[in-house]
């Protein structure tokens, strides 16, 4: 079921374009250094950030298929914008019968390339992605300095290492390499003023990999990203968190894999309101990771695509730092109740101003108080001939206020007719949910693990997302993998995957992802991964384990400035490490936890 064109998961997509050889500390300061902050900023704006580098992108069979070019130009067609960088290398072209064979495949939907055989697969992006119609779309191509390359060469050479030397001469590629390299840089020289940058002799990796990241960010920020700047009120503001997070939780492309028959379990018991005497009352459980914030993210979009008439409120613990609080709970969902009245009957507005003004301006009202307003909004709402839905997701996330107080004391016992309350918890907590199905007579439905044709489903879905894919045997080993009948498990192997870059080496680092027994010891893998790529050498210790461990103590976490103190590290050392955690870590009131 397609998410609501108003608000489905948009993509960033930015095509990553260069030879197989001698880039890879450009590609890895992109992914280690960058890419986290770029996908930071874009999440930020309810976008998510798809960097398509085809290191790992084709594979064997692929290759064997001759669907290289194809591949590539394809992902091309998807893309936002190219990055193209070189060093000296110019790259596989000529002769070679498999390439040839690549080149008649993809001449069936590409007739241009038959011009352009003798050409590397590199220079056949850049000619698709900017050189055939310069100024199409967003480009900007990085050629760095032959100093460097000379250096690394003779260092190879020194060392003996012919596999590393052959990355730095421009004769690997053939004769007349060297010939085409310099060609194809006079012709993105000349159309410089069509490019977002064109820099002909960035110094090293570092500096190369760094002005590619400012292009990028200036494009996004200022085109894919750009919004009218409005002053928002404190209800939009939060109102934004929960649209974000929930648009962050969609599948990809705003599917919900193998979810149909949970969408229509859901879709029936609102349907089945029409009988008096049916249930109002709805929760949704599971294993922790199995995708109950997906449902209703999905189902809650998909419905007021299908239903706009109904007003439908969506609360997601833990999606903003007052979001797990009761009071502030109830006050939000009476706020955006008393916003959409008030939007949806234009008519009575007047008669509602005086509720507005107690609404807004009630300050630390009782729960009990909170509780009567909401139940009365919803009436008025539900009297006027609109149907209401509230969904609040993660119960078990929600602020506990001592051990003295009632379970779920805070969520409303009774609504009205025409009114609907749909929760989520985690199935291990057994008070809630005691409370919920034994108690209050809630309706429930249980997500069960995926079976493994929706495993490769969403594996399948998610790769081709960021222009990857897996051999017949490595899609064989994760889809056979039983840990990975877990969404949660799938998609950080699916992510780990992803940000690997050598693709030599993928066998091997998939094996050792797969050897996890479960969720957590995946956890550990990826903090294994952080502790490899973002330790800084100036720092004495373990900065990854210093962190999660001053986290882990503190009562009820800790301020960017308290572990920077803490721990005496710069803001770059944060920042770099910030935006690789992001995704890990709650904030809450400036607190991470």
């Amino acid at each position: 079921m397609k998410a609501n064109s108003r608000q489905q998961r948009k993509a960033a997509r930015v095509f990553f374009s260069s030879p197989f050889g001698g880039l890879e500390e450009e590609r890895e300061e992109l992914t280690k250094k960058y890419w986290p902050q770029l996908s930071s900023m874009c999440k930020r704006a309810g976008y998510e950030f798809v960097p398509v580098d085809m290191r790992w992108g084709i594979t064997s069979e692929m290759s064997s298929n001759a669907a290289t070019i194809e591949i590539c130009l394809r992902e091309m067609d998807r893309s936002d914008m190219i990055v193209g960088f070189f060093g000296q290398r110019y790259g596989w072209h000529g002769s070679d019968t498999l390439l040839q064979k690549s080149f008649d495949v993809a001449a069936v939907k590409y007739p241009w390339l038959n011009d352009y055989r003798e050409k590397a697969v590199t220079e056949l992006e850049f000619l698709h992605g900017h050189l055939r119609n310069p100024g199409k779309r967003a480009a900007c191509f990085f050629f760095r300095d032959k100093s460097y390359d000379d250096m690394k060469l003779k260092l190879a050479e020194e060392a003996e290492d012919e596999r590393q030397a052959r990355k730095f001469r421009s004769e690997t590629d053939g004769p007349k390499a060297a010939e085409y390299l310099e060609d194809l840089k006079r012709r993105v020289h000349e159309t410089k003023d069509k490019c977002l940058a064109v820099n002909m002799n960035y110094k090293n990796p570092q500096e190369g990999a760094r002005l590619m990241y400012e292009t990028i960010e200036k494009y996004l920020q200022e085109v894919i990203l750009a919004r009218p700047v409005q002053q928002l009120s404190a209800l939009e503001e939060e109102r934004v968190q929960h649209d974000v997070f929930r648009v962050s939780r969609l599948a990809m492309g705003g599917v919900f894999m193998g979810g149909d028959v949970y969408l229509n379990r859901i879709d029936n018991h609102v349907k089945s309101q029409n009988q008096e005497e049916s249930p109002k009352y709805l929760v949704v459980t599971g294993d922790a990771g199995c995708g109950k914030s997906c449902l209703l993210g999905s189902w809650s979009l998909h419905h007021q695509e299908k239903f706009p008439n109904d007003a439908v409120v969506y609360h997601f613990a833990g999606s903003s730092s007052d979001s797990t609080v009761p009071r502030k709970i109830l006050k939000r969902l009476l706020e955006e109740l008393n916003s959409w009245f008030t939007n949806k009957t234009q008519a009575i507005q007047q008669d509602l101003e005086g509720k507005q003004e107690s609404i807004t301006s009630s300050g630390e009202r009782d729960i009990r108080d909170l509780i009567r307003d909401l139940r009365g909004m919803v009436k008025r709402i539900t009297q006027a001939g609109f149907r209401t839905i509230i969904i609040i997701d993660a119960l078990n996330k929600v602020d506990e206020s001592g051990k003295t107080t009632k379970t779920l004391y805070w969520l409303p016992r009774a609504l009205p007719p025409k009114a609907h309350l749909i929760v989520s918890v985690i199935s291990s907590d057994v008070l809630k949910m005691t409370e919920l199905t034994e108690e209050r007579g809630y309706t429930a439905i249980n997500i069960a693990p995926l079976k493994e044709g929706e495993r490769e489903e969403i594996a399948l879905a998610t790769l081709k997302v960021r222009g990857k894919a897996l051999s017949s045997e490595q899609k064989e080993k994760v889809v056979c993998k039983t840990q990975t009948e877990n969404p949660l498990y799938l998609k950080t192997l699916l992510e780990e995957l992803c940000s690997f870059g050598e693709f030599f080496k993928l066998d091997a680092y998939l094996d050792g992802l797969l050897e996890t027994k479960d969720t957590k010891e995946l956890f550990l893998k990826f903090l294994q991964r952080l502790e490899a790529d973002y330790n800084p050498k100036e720092y004495e210790g373990n900065l990854i384990k210093d962190i999660m461990c001053c986290i882990l103590v503190s009562r009820q976490g800790l301020s960017e400035t308290e572990l920077k103190s803490i721990l005496h590290i710069t803001d770059q050392m944060w920042s770099v490490l910030y935006f690789a955690i992001e995704e890990f870590i709650l904030e809450r009131a400036a607190l991470y936890g």
